[in-house]
């Protein structure tokens, strides 16, 4: 028995949901990654900062939100500067990489990260490397896999002429309220 398939008799087919890849520009991708370095990569910041305080006051969670807010704004502004469509995989591998060698020794090791750990981690040796692969797997091989899974979307500038003639409160006739970005931000 002969089993053939025709491509008349594959149309109809459709990939499953799962199957399909996500579609992120930079600008979206980049907030996800810099909350993981927030709240993944900085366990011994958090440790001291959240240190004799109660878990369960609303104050310490109003401070843990405040805190990462202002992190992730502070990491986004230094990141998305150097994030384009062409630098942001081969970018973020290197520091996925970098910070996922760095979190383990900083987990490992009460040190703060500084020209003698980089130079620690280049000197690895095979023992070492061992413990190391699990520690990667996770802070450096999970936000990689949603860096390069994705398919990157060139972001459209067609919208940012009309935004910046409406922040210049400039009204001229090829001005169209529903290319800008910002008008509902406006009165």
């Amino acid at each position: 028995m002969r089993l053939s398939l025709s491509l008349p008799q594959l149309r109809g087919f459709t990939l499953p949901a799962f199957a399909v890849r996500p579609v992120l520009s930079v600008e979206a991708l980049a907030p996800w990654l810099c909350m993981f370095f927030v709240a993944a990569c900085n366990g011994g910041f958090w440790r001291g900062a959240l240190a004799g305080r109660d878990a369960f006051s609303p104050h310490t969670w109003l401070f843990v939100a405040s805190v990462a807010t202002g992190l992730c704004a502070l990491h986004l502004a230094c990141l998305l500067p150097l994030l384009n469509r062409w630098t942001a995989r081969p970018l973020l591998t290197v520091l996925l990489l970098a910070t996922g060698m760095a979190s383990y020794f900083m987990q490992r090791d009460p040190v703060y990260f500084g020209t003698s750990m980089v130079r620690d981690v280049f000197r690895t040796d095979v023992k070492e490397a061992w413990g190391l692969l699990p520690h990667l797997l996770f802070y450096a091989g999970l936000p990689l896999s949603l860096a390069w899974g994705t398919a990157a979307r060139p972001q459209s500038h067609d919208k940012l002429f009309h935004t910046v003639l409406g922040m210049l409160d400039i009204r001229t006739g090829v001005y169209d309220r529903g290319d800008d970005l910002t008008a509902d931000c406006r009165k």
